[in-house]
């Protein structure tokens, strides 16, 4: 009877105590479910002490213990209680535990046993598809770790206390004042908050000196109408820090329950009363951390309500003015929300910034960035290293007062560094500085080329140009080149063909010092033979197979888009049906009309028939063989009639295939495409036949101030206008002009009659002085050492009287087609 008496008490008690351990079971769960994890873990702790031997239950509370550590951000003390799960072999119960325990490892950096944890859930689940994704996404963080961005960190201590500090905000457009969150000493509230077991958090400012020093933190609102007993968080400023959008999370005002969004107006001294922003339709759903557009027209923000991703995702919304209430809320979409948490949205220009812990990172909360598309939002990229850790890092803010430069600050309670739980942290990504330089010489002679025109291009739509200096060389400093930008140079200079070159700053994580040297080719002098170009007997089309052989000159004038060129064409001295000069005048103009149909400006072309009347001349000893037969050619031949009737008869074809051509020489290096609706500056680009009468037909316009003629004329290979005043008493160049042919090293010192006394202080050329014109073309005549007179302005470039039109032979002026026709 003593033993069954013993027995049934001993039996009572464990009932007894076993109900005692559920009814406070059952209270800490109720805690855990209002996210009071902290409350929760003493309730819990209590239970536990009254499980008795029921080592099922004492489990299933080591489990509540260790999530209510985890998400309460107590990440140290989560560990031991997963550990003590695992040796209870518990995860055959709850497999989740291994995930769990592997993100709390990662966050303390322990990453090399986080991935084993989550090996160890995939032997249980092994399709678990986000355990995949996070396992490979632990395993990146190697990568990471190796490559670190240029950011530099830093914790602001000045700012930071024991407690957690979090959220900085700029409270206007000065930038000089900074509000955060804390749960610090002389916060309003005096209770704990029975999740993060700190005192309940307050709004705070601080103020920077003209040091640049931070100001002891003190409450934004010390009257408790923004700063009560509850908890206000994450405040964002709009209107030069006038209106305040923040969280609120308390039961303590009967038109709220959980967190919520309410925003508030300064007058210049008081806080008006703090209005609740409606953004879910769900009254039950929490709506935090919010970012709200300079015209306070739009709001980006987390919640999570119905329609997500996760446990909480990024939402946004829109109204039509700055007063009336926002309309119904997006979410931002899957490549921005995942399973996990989005949060602290910072919109900076099309790049949104937030916190995520589903998408890859290095544990915990990181920061990542995401552009904006036509769609929505790209794939968000992780920030990296250092601003994110294996701890959490969340609520990133912009200084907007520097455009070309990243820097603003950060929350994170990394350990390292660190000073409190949430701290303040500051970043800045240093500028890369870039410069290009390098030294122009000749190609053939190695000579350093001053005055040269270095110009650059780039992909980012700045164009700078600069004159090298007289070492030759040039520069293009940091303020001129940036990072991320491709950059076209292109060198020109007069008598020279352009010479270009590409350099980049893409990819570059370093400042760079480039240096690019070019070396200049003179342009071709004289005629140049074009590969073979090969017509059917007394015909003119261009032959599709043939037109590989333009391909050189093609390029050239597209890598010098100022030269102008003359195409000619040559027939042998055989009679054909029609004349020699006008077969190889049209088989000039398919030449021209094929370039045009590759893009060259036709005012860039003059097409030239010569006939019969150019035979070729050999400078330098040549041969060509055709079939089997070959002809040795000694250098100073011209292969005229005379000369080939005197060759054997079969060397006779080959001489004649020689004399069968197209050629091109450069006629000017200086052209200037016309408006769309103008009339060219150069009218070299009229076709006409290369006879006697055309060259002596020269077209002109009627220049409308003067109503005199106005030819084009090339002046030492620079193309200008002049008119022709018949009476004229000298001939006449404008200032501008003749400056700009000094620029351009056309003339020089040498050519101005009184020397350096031509010139001013200042290197302007005086009143006056006389220039010799060393050439002056007009339509195919050139007249050589022409004086004109400098003078300040002119209805044309250069006045030109009949003395020195007279140098051309004499002529009549035809006014009705506009033609001078020489004798």
């Amino acid at each position: 009877m003593k033993f069954l008496r013993h027995s049934f008490f001993a039996f009572l008690l464990c009932c007894t105590t076993v109900s005692f351990a559920q009814k406070r079971l059952e209270k800490a769960d109720k805690a855990f479910e209002l996210q009071q994890y902290n409350y929760a873990v003493t309730l819990y702790q209590r239970a536990f002490s009254r499980a008795g031997k029921n080592e099922q239950l004492k489990n299933q509370i080591i489990f509540q213990i260790a999530e209510s550590y985890r998400l309460s951000g107590q990440h140290r003390r989560a560990i031991p209680q997963y550990r003590r799960l695992i040796r209870a072999r518990y995860y055959d119960i709850q497999p989740i535990l291994y995930v769990h325990l592997a993100e709390m490892l990662r966050f303390t950096g322990d990453l090399e046993n986080a991935i084993i944890q989550l090996e160890s859930y995939l032997e249980l689940v092994p399709d678990d598809e986000y355990v995949q994704q996070l396992l490979e996404h632990f395993k990146q963080t190697e990568h990471w770790e190796k490559n670190p961005t240029r950011h530099t960190i830093e914790n602001i201590r000045r700012l930071n206390s024991k407690d957690n500090d979090w959220a900085p905000r700029f409270l206007d457009q000065a930038e000089r004042s900074l509000v955060f969150t804390s749960a610090r000493d002389g916060a309003t509230g005096k209770r704990m908050d029975d999740w993060t077991g700190q005192r309940f958090t307050d709004l705070f400012i601080t103020t920077q000196d003209q040091k640049g020093d931070w100001n002891t933190p003190t409450l934004l609102d010390k009257s408790g109408v923004l700063n009560t007993p509850a908890n206000e968080a994450d405040a964002f400023f709009i209107n030069d820090g006038n209106t305040v959008f923040f969280t609120l999370c308390a039961n303590l005002r009967k038109t709220q329950s959980g967190c919520l969004i309410y925003t508030s107006n300064f007058d210049g001294e008081n806080w008006s009363e703090p209005q609740y922003v409606p953004l879910s339709p769900d009254s039950t759903a929490d709506c935090v951390h919010p970012w709200v557009s300079a015209d306070g027209r739009t709001i980006i923000f987390t919640s999570n309500m119905e329609g997500g991703y996760g446990d909480l995702d990024l939402w946004i919304a829109t109204r039509d003015n700055a007063s009336s209430p926002f309309g119904p809320s997006q979410n931002l979409g899957k490549n921005i929300n995942t399973s996990g948490k989005e949060g602290w949205a910072f919109l900076r220009d099309s790049l949104l910034y937030f916190s995520s812990t589903g998408h890859a990172g290095l544990g915990g909360f990181d920061i990542f960035v995401s552009s904006k598309t036509a769609d929505g939002w790209d794939i968000p990229e992780n920030m990296g290293m250092p601003i994110n850790s294996s701890a959490d890092d969340f609520g990133i803010a912009f200084s907007t007062a520097c455009r070309d430069c990243e820097r603003g600050f950060f929350s994170s309670n990394r350990r390292e560094g660190g000073r409190g739980g949430d701290d303040i942290w500051s970043f800045t990504l240093p500028q890369i500085n870039f410069t290009i330089s390098g030294v122009v010489r000749d190609d053939e002679t190695m000579q350093l080329m001053p005055q040269a025109l270095v110009q650059i291009v780039g992909t980012d739509g700045l164009s700078v140009q600069t004159f090298t200096n007289n070492r030759g060389f040039y520069r293009f400093d940091e303020t001129q080149i940036r990072q991320n930008v491709t950059y076209k140079l292109q060198v020109t200079t007069t008598g020279y063909l352009e010479a270009e070159a590409i350099e980049t700053t893409v990819g570059l994580n370093n400042g760079k010092d480039m240096v690019r040297d070019f070396r200049m080719q003179p342009l071709p002098k004289g005629t140049v033979v074009l590969p073979d170009i090969l017509y059917a007997v007394g015909q003119w089309d261009l032959i599709e197979q043939y037109q590989d052989s333009l391909m050189g000159l093609i390029e050239l004038m597209e890598r010098n888009p100022r030269l102008v060129v003359e195409l000619a064409s040559h027939t042998d001295n055989r009679p054909i049906a029609m004349t020699n000069d006008s077969l190889s005048q049209r088989r000039a103009q398919s030449v021209v009309d094929f370039l045009i149909s590759r893009g060259i400006h036709p005012g860039r072309l003059v097409a030239r028939g010569y006939g019969d009347r150019a035979p070729r001349v050999f400078m330098d000893h040549a041969s060509k063989t055709i079939g089997d037969v070959t002809l040795e050619i000694s250098a100073g031949t011209v292969l005229t009639p005379y000369f080939i009737d005197e060759l054997p008869r079969n060397l006779q074809e080959v001489a004649h295939y020689l004399n069968r051509r197209t050629e091109f020489s450069i006629l000017r290096d200086d052209f200037i495409p016309p408006a769309e609706d103008g009339e060219p500056i150069s009218i070299d680009n009229l076709v006409r036949l290369a006879n006697l009468e055309d060259d002596k037909r020269i077209p002109f316009r009627i220049n409308p101030p003067t109503n005199l003629p106005e030819f084009v004329v090339v002046i030492n290979g620079a193309s200008f206008t002049f008119v022709y005043e018949e009476n004229a008493e000298r001939n006449l160049i404008g200032n501008e002009d003749a400056m700009r042919l000094l620029r351009t090293g056309r003339i020089n010192r040498n050519d101005f009659k009184d020397g350096e006394k031509a010139f001013d202080e200042e290197g302007d050329i005086v009143k006056n002085a006389v220039i010799t014109l060393r050439e002056l073309r007009i339509g195919k005549s050139v007249l050589n050492h022409i004086e004109v007179t400098v003078t300040p302005e002119l209805p044309a470039p250069l006045i030109l009287n009949a003395e020195t039109l007279k140098l051309l032979g004499e002529f009549t002026i035809d006014r009705v087609e506009r033609i001078l026709e020489l004798k």
